[in-house]
């Protein structure tokens, strides 16, 4: 599933560092795994790294998350299609390298996604709690934007992720802001 869509969820993060670069990635709508998804080919990006990064925006902010780190983001892939991206990180501090072949992390990647799609209790959401009710905040914001500015779901989309940006939020804080009225559009 591509970054941009509004399916989209995180199934799972690992830590608090992983989540934040996580939805960084979605709110900046750049970085590995935003690549990954819609390239369906491993991307690496080094934070901060020595060159010119391909996601400037993706690796200033994460500095802010994480002093330095390797991000790979490999798809999942299904026949020729993207299902998700597993995005993984590395710090420095870490004991036990990254160090898997390009193919091994493909074939892992692509192991994971048949199992995801295969089973179906995992495909199930459970609303009540979890990312899927994460998202459905989400879907439930991105409606009452539409609500109040007359716009797109598209765009209702790109003016959450655009607050969060500027407010240095996460989407989901925002969409549960807007939801609870905290934040409106309406010009009221």
């Amino acid at each position: 599933m591509h970054y941009e869509s509004a399916n989209r969820v995180t199934l799972c993060a690992t830590n608090e560092v992983a989540d934040q670069l996580e939805d960084l990635q979605e709110v900046l709508g750049e970085g590995p795994g935003h690549t990954a998804s819609t390239s369906g080919q491993i991307e690496r990006c080094e934070v901060p790294g020595d060159a010119p990064s391909r996601w400037p925006l993706f690796v200033e902010a994460a500095r802010e998350i994480v002093e330095s780190a390797l991000v790979v983001a490999v798809p999942m892939h299904s026949d020729t299609s993207v299902l998700g991206v597993i995005t993984l990180y590395q710090s420095p501090q870490s004991r036990t390298p990254l160090s898997l072949a390009r193919h091994d992390l493909q074939f892992l990647a692509d192991v994971v996604g048949t199992a995801l799609v295969n089973d179906q209790d995992a495909a199930a959401p459970d609303l009540a709690g979890g990312p899927w009710a994460s998202r459905a905040r989400i879907h439930q914001a991105t409606g009452m934007v539409v609500a109040q500015m007359k716009v797109s779901p598209e765009d209702a989309l790109a003016v959450l992720r655009a607050h969060a940006f500027g407010q240095q939020s996460t989407l989901s804080d925002i969409a549960s802001a807007v939801v609870e009225r905290r934040i409106t559009f309406s010009g009221r």
